[in-house]
C-alpha cells in the first residue's frame, strides 16, 4: 500500500475486483468507469473520509498533479484527482497507475544488481533535485515511495508532507531510519521546523547508504557521510549527491563491462 497514515484510506483494484475497492459507492463507480475507459487495468486510490484528512488529500493532490505535469519522467503522474461528484458529494482522492514494485522490493528480492539499484537511486535523486529547484521540499523520502517501472526507471510518489522551501512552523515527519536528525530534535523539543532541501539531501543519502550497503566504496561512503552531517546547514546541495551517485553508477558500469 502506498499510504501508511491511519487517517487515509488506500485501495487498489482491477475491473475484476472493483467491488472490493471500498465501502463508498462513489469510489467504486468512479474507478469502474476509469478502468473501463482508461489506459490502465490497475490503479491505486488514495482517499480520506475524515474532513481534516480530506483537506490534506486536496493539498497533496495539487502538489502531486503540478509536479507530475512538470516532471513526468520522475513523478508517477496521477490519472485523476477527483474532488467532487455529480450529486455534490465531496470525496477527494488521488488515482495513480499501480506499478508492480518499489525500491524496497527491488533491494529485498536480490534479483536486481547493485548497479541497477544505483541507477534507480541516481534517477530518483535527479527527480528530487528538480523538485527542490522548483521550490518544494519532499520531506518523505524512503524506498517505499520510489516506485520502479518495467523499464527500470524510478517514479516518486506521496507528497503529503511536501511544502514550499522556507515554509515556517512545519511539523516534523517520521521516515524511520531515513529521518533527518533535526526532525528528532524538533520532536523532543516539541517545536516545528523551517522547511529546507537539506532534509531531502539527508534522507536521500540515508536511502542510498542503506540500499548500497553491500557495495559501498570508500569514496561513496565519504560523500554520503558529508550529505548526512548532523548540522543541516553544512550539508551540500542535492546536486552534489546526484553527481556522486551518477559517478558511482558510471564507475560500476565500467567495472562490470571490463
Amino acid at each position: 500500500m502506498y499510504c501508511h497514515t491511519p487517517v487515509l484510506h488506500s485501495v487498489e483494484g482491477t475491473l475484476a475486483n472493483v467491488r472490493h475497492l471500498g465501502s463508498n459507492d462513489h469510489v467504486q463507480h468512479y474507478v469502474a468507469d476509469l478502468l473501463q475507459h482508461g489506459s490502465t487495468q490497475h490503479v491505486h486510490i488514495k482517499t480520506a473520509y475524515d474532513p481534516r484528512a480530506q483537506n490534506e488529500i486536496i493539498k497533496e493532490s495539487r502538489v502531486w498533479h503540478d509536479l507530475g505535469q512538470r516532471f513526468p519522467d520522475h513523478i508517477l503522474t496521477p490519472l485523476d484527482t477527483r474532488l467532487s461528484y455529480p450529486d455534490g458529494t465531496n470525496l477527494p482522492c488521488i488515482v495513480t497507475p499501480q506499478l508492480p514494485r518499489d525500491l524496497k522490493d527491488c533491494y529485498e528480492s536480490r534479483t536486481y544488481t547493485p548497479n541497477d539499484i544505483a541507477a534507480l537511486l541516481t534517477h530518483a535523486c535527479e527527480g528530487i533535485m528538480k523538485i527542490n529547484d522548483h521550490g518544494i521540499v519532499v520531506r518523505d523520502i524512503k524506498p517505499r515511495n520510489i516506485l520502479v517501472t518495467d523499464a527500470l526507471e524510478a517514479r516518486l510518489i506521496d507528497f503529503g508532507p511536501s511544502v514550499q522551501v522556507g515554509a515556517k512552523d512545519v511539523p516534523h515527519t517520521s521516515t524511520d531510519r531515513y529521518e533527518p536528525p533535526e526532525h528528532e530534535r524538533a520532536r523532543l523539543k516539541k517545536r516545528n521546523l523551517v522547511a529546507s532541501p537539506a532534509e531531502d539531501v539527508y534522507s536521500m543519502a540515508a536511502v542510498a547508504k542503506h540500499l548500497l550497503c553491500r557495495d559501498l566504496t570508500p569514496d561513496l561512503q565519504t560523500m554520503l557521510r558529508i550529505c548526512m552531517l548532523e548540522n543541516p546547514q553544512q550539508r551540500p546541495a542535492m546536486q552534489f549527491l546526484y553527481e556522486t551517485l551518477n559517478a558511482y553508477t558510471a564507475i560500476q558500469t565500467k567495472r562490470i563491462a571490463a
